[in-house]
């Protein structure tokens, strides 16, 4: 019976480590992602996208202030200003998230890395 058991914990403890490897090289990868955006945007082409959007972001916002909500024809205007927002928006916040998620994973690492050591 023991030689089942421990065949048995021998297969646990096997799972658990590849499932701890799997989780690493996941957690690695957003780390690496999240490392390659950031440096995308302090690059050249970065720099102007951000400095781009900014700035139609600026744009669309003051042409938004200058039209009238009770005029049919400015309203279609409002309704396509507001979907280009919503691009905008949508892109500068998945940058963000990616640099969060690569961040949030580093952070993980670092803590299994403690963690482990302490072990």
């Amino acid at each position: 019976m023991d030689n089942v058991d421990d065949a048995l914990e021998e297969q646990q403890i096997e799972r658990e480590l590849h499932d701890q490897q799997a989780r690493t090289h996941e957690l690695l990868r957003k780390v690496d992602f999240g490392l390659q955006v950031r440096q995308f945007l302090a690059g050249d082409i970065g720099s102007r996208i951000l400095r781009d959007t900014e700035i139609e972001t600026k744009d669309l916002l003051e042409a938004l202030s200058d039209l009238d909500p009770d005029n049919k024809v400015e309203r279609a205007e409002m309704r396509l200003i507001r979907q280009k927002l919503g691009i905008l928006a949508h892109w500068q916040d998945a940058f963000a998230r990616y640099i969060d998620a690569g961040h949030a994973a580093e952070v993980e690492l670092n803590e299994g890395q403690t963690f482990v050591a302490d072990a």
